[in-house]
């Protein structure tokens, strides 16, 4: 398996990232797909790129979703062309990159975003998308989860 260089050079001192990567994966479109599923809306990206990989997201900001659809769509017009493996590369732009940075609409559109270029990568690389993030050094572990019982009262 060909090795990974994840580092990213800044050009400037603007907000222009040079992607530096083996790979020759290029996005070229970002699709949204606001759903409803039972009674939520669900916020759905799908990322492409030119090697036929894509990669699916999440996010979303309950009622929002338009709102959010106009996050991707200004994020869309930097990542058209750019290396989805530089996922760290694209996050600060997305975040740091606007003058309100950290809004819930832009960390709505960031999270499907991100999490689309993960399952970009891990596919890429041929791995699972916990093992991208560290989370499969342990054999066991502590499960947390919320349960909301209502009264039929």
């Amino acid at each position: 398996m060909r090795s990974l260089d994840m580092s990213v050079e800044f050009i400037n001192s603007t907000h222009r990232f040079q992607p530096v990567s083996e790979f020759p994966v290029k996005i070229t479109d970002i699709k949204v797909f606001p759903t409803k599923v039972g009674n939520h809306n669900q916020f759905l990206v799908k990322v492409e790129t030119d090697e036929g990989i894509y990669g699916w997201g999440e996010g979303g900001l309950a009622n929002h979703e338009r709102a959010v659809r106009g996050v991707i769509e200004y994020f869309k017009g930097f990542l058209i062309g750019s290396d989805p493996m530089d996922r760290g590369a694209h996050w600060q732009r997305m975040y740091r990159g606007q003058y309100f940075e950290g809004s819930l609409l832009l960390t709505a559109g960031i999270s499907a975003i991100d999490i689309a270029l993960h399952d970009i990568t891990g596919k890429a690389l041929g791995v699972p998308v916990y093992q991208l993030r560290s989370i499969g050094c342990c054999d066991g572990g502590e499960c947390w989860y919320i349960v909301t019982l209502f009264s039929a009262e």
